[in-house]
């Protein structure tokens, strides 16, 4: 049991200096459609991305969205990389989390409700910027798509915070196996996306 503790604290102490470093490795980044405000008070809808993120599509997906829509890109780091940061948000987000404190300080001077898309590993971000960094959930509508949490850890956060939360997450989705779900069928069919490649985790991303 001690030594588990001590693997435990090393590693939050390890993702911790990690976020202490600064934005220039950890934040994400802000995007906007293209000829768009660069004003987030002026949008209703924010968008975040999960693992393996690619600029190019992300900035597309800004650009075709049915609605004006700005976006806070997460950048990878190579799918081993994308994942260490994954559970580090999931498991140790409280010893600090860039990608949730970049997030919860840009929205810090919109004063409307927003509607938040988060895929995958943006579902941590979004709701560790709401535990963790004061990001403001009252009045707004959270779309949790694949999403890398429980839903009653994402629900405490958000909802018991005044926020909606909207929870997409399809049977043979892989996010199912480690979100995790209750239902045991729900969760044996992610392991079919596992064959796939993530088709069904993928296909139910941005926008």
């Amino acid at each position: 049991m001690f030594a588990n503790g001590a693997v435990t604290a090393a590693f939050a102490h390890a993702f911790g200096s990690a976020a202490s470093r600064g934005s220039s490795s950890g934040e994400g980044e802000w995007m906007f459609p293209e000829g768009g405000s660069t004003n987030l008070g002026d949008y209703d809808t924010v968008m975040t991305n999960g693992i393996l993120g690619d600029r190019a599509a992300f900035q597309e997906a800004l650009n075709t969205s049915p609605t004006p829509a700005a976006g806070y890109f997460n950048p990878s780091h190579g799918a081993f990389g994308d994942i260490v940061e994954s559970i580090g948000q999931k498991f140790f987000g409280w010893a600090g989390d860039p990608l949730a404190a970049g997030f919860a300080r840009g929205l810090a001077g919109v004063n409307h409700p927003m509607r938040i898309i988060a895929h995958s590993q943006g579902t941590l971000t979004v709701t560790n910027a709401v535990r963790y960094y004061g990001l403001s959930a009252q009045g707004s509508t959270f779309v949790m798509k694949s999403p890398a949490l429980s839903y009653f850890t994402a629900s405490h956060a958000i909802q018991g915070r005044g926020g909606t939360m909207v929870w997409q997450q399809p049977y043979g989705d892989i996010a199912n196996i480690y979100a995790p779900s209750f239902n045991p069928l729900r969760w044996a069919s992610g392991f079919g996306d596992v064959f796939c490649g993530a088709c069904r985790h993928i296909a139910n991303g941005l926008p």
